[in-house]
């Protein structure tokens, strides 16, 4: 049953089809070579007309491509120079930080050797003996 409504929706589809291109061919306001003619020349015009369009398109395009390209050259830049003062800032704390390292270290060397200097110094034997009765 289905299948015989949509055949018939079809058919009257394509009748329809048919009227409608007989009726144009009746009432065509030119004839058949001139109305070609027309529309080759529409058809050739827009060709044009796109052809046009894509070359500023592309113009366009490539305009962009380069400003961004030097945005992107640019920000570039500044994150190196950013870079750079950055390795230079944490080069400088590193020195200070080691200077200071060494400092303290010698401090602390200086400390040790003067305890081991005190530890060396002899003892007598007699302080650490009883008196005689």
């Amino acid at each position: 049953m289905e299948r015989d409504n949509g055949f018939g929706f079809l058919s009257a589809f394509a009748l329809g089809g048919i009227a409608g291109a007989a009726v144009a061919l009746l009432y065509a306001p030119r004839r058949g070579d001139e109305t070609r003619q027309i529309v080759r020349d529409g058809i050739r015009r827009g060709s044009e007309l796109g052809r046009e369009k894509i070359q500023q398109g592309a113009d366009v395009a490539r305009e962009r491509l380069q400003q961004g390209a030097d945005i992107a050259r640019e920000k570039l830049q500044q994150g190196v120079e950013y870079g750079r003062s950055m390795a230079q800032k944490v080069t400088g704390r590193a020195e200070e930080l080691a200077d200071e390292a060494l400092a303290f270290a010698e401090s602390q060397a200086a400390d040790v050797a003067s305890f081991g200097e005190r530890r060396r110094k002899p003892r007598s034997l007699t302080q650490d003996l009883p008196e005689p009765v």
